[in-house]
């Protein structure tokens, strides 16, 4: 199994921009978005 990953900015009204859309073998498999600031102690972590 291959797994590969593409960094996108998300056009989203939250601040929560930054993301992975994680591919497995060429296929969409999820879309992963970095928490910002404005989920405290949850920044930085990723949500799927």
């Amino acid at each position: 199994m291959t797994l590969s990953f593409h960094a996108v900015t998300l056009d989203a009204v939250s601040t929560d921009r930054e993301a992975m859309l994680v591919f497995r073998e060429g296929r969409l498999l999820a879309v992963l978005t970095c928490l910002s600031d404005i989920h405290e102690d949850l920044r930085g972590h990723w949500f799927i």
